[in-house]
């Protein structure tokens, strides 16, 4: 199905609503006190370890009365002094040079679920504060999501039209939040006034394509409560260096949502390499195209590097008849929603 619109949504695009970046997220784990690490995440970790050919290594640990205290010094001395030596800027890449480390991989990959969760939870428990300051940030902040909605909702008159319009559009991220589709959810039950067995029926029909894996749907993990079974949830979590984990399908998918789109909005992008590539912005467009992109926080050289690269996308026929825009600005996710999105 041709997708009209397709959102491309990267970290940034999540930080208004208390969210962690990459960056963010990795200096979080490098302070993290291993006290406030949920009983059932380090039971989970220690089975994962008295199972998986580590068996002689947990034995011989005497030192510990049990299995709690067993996780809380290897995650403190195995992994975290690791992290706190990192010259590495992203979580991301942290792991990208230790993917041979299949303990290592597991055990971060929950941290990064935890800290994840506990960030929607802050950020759920806070929605209704309205105090809008940098260091208050919640999903109840008005910002880009609810600006994208509003406009929707604006155009779309009859639930029929809205339907019809977030049948054909993409939302394809990065992120392993659910803080889009919770906004959506809560636009259709609160605002469009639709039954949960209807809300549940649109909401299949929303295509919003978790690249690198996430939390699960919020019917599975409802926003801000912890899983029963972490070792599944860190399953779940991929990184973009992770080609022979990464869900091919998904990422054709993707290609093929960019491939055939009009418009495409990238919102909170660091355009790095991989990332483009896994989604098809690295692949000759053969139709008209308009693509608009943020660069909050990138400086001027990456900004158009940024744009410089995607611009060498467009086929050459396309960009001289002068069909196509690429704009790449530094300026917010709302702001580039409330500039450059019509309907």
């Amino acid at each position: 199905m041709e997708r009209r619109d397709v959102f491309v949504i990267g970290a940034g695009a999540s930080v208004p609503y208390g969210m962690p970046t990459g960056f963010h997220l990795l200096q979080q784990l490098k302070s993290l006190d291993v006290d406030r690490i949920e009983p059932k995440l380090l039971s989970c970790i220690f089975n994962y370890f008295s199972v998986n050919n580590y068996n002689t290594y947990v034995i011989q640990q005497t030192n510990y009365d049990d299995a709690i205290g067993w996780a809380k010094q290897y995650i403190e001395h195995e992994i975290l002094s690791l992290l706190r030596n990192s010259c590495i800027l992203s979580i991301d890449q942290f792991l990208k040079n230790h993917r041979d480390n299949s303990g290592l991989q597991f055990v971060l990959k929950s941290l990064m679920a935890h800290e994840i969760l506990d960030a929607e939870l802050d950020a759920y428990l806070n929605r209704h504060n309205f105090d809008e300051t940098e260091d208050n940030r919640h999903i109840g902040n008005i910002d880009w999501i609810q600006q994208l909605i509003n406009r929707i909702d604006l155009h779309a008159t009859t639930d029929e039209k809205l339907i019809a319009y977030l049948s054909k559009t993409g939302f394809i991220t990065f992120n392993y939040d659910r803080i889009f589709e919770f906004h959506l959810q809560n636009f259709l039950i609160h605002d469009r006034r639709m039954s949960f067995d209807e809300v549940e029926k649109v909401m299949d029909k929303v295509d919003v394509l978790h690249i690198n894996g996430s939390l699960g749907a919020l019917y599975e993990l409802e926003m801000g409560t912890s899983p029963e079974q972490w070792n599944e949830l860190a399953q779940r979590m991929r990184t973009v260096w992770e080609p022979e984990t990464t869900n091919k399908k998904l990422s054709e998918k993707a290609k093929n949502y960019i491939a055939k789109a009009n418009r495409v909005y990238i919102l909170g992008s660091s355009y790095i390499p991989d990332n483009n590539n896994a989604i098809g912005l690295d692949i000759p467009f053969e139709n008209k195209k308009y693509i608009y992109g943020t660069a909050l926080g990138l400086s001027p050289a990456n900004k158009d590097r940024a744009q410089s690269k995607l611009k060498s996308v467009f086929k050459s026929e396309v960009s001289m008849r002068g069909r196509s825009v690429c704009k790449i600005e530094h300026k917010s996710a709302e702001d580039l929603i409330i500039d450059e999105f019509t309907l």
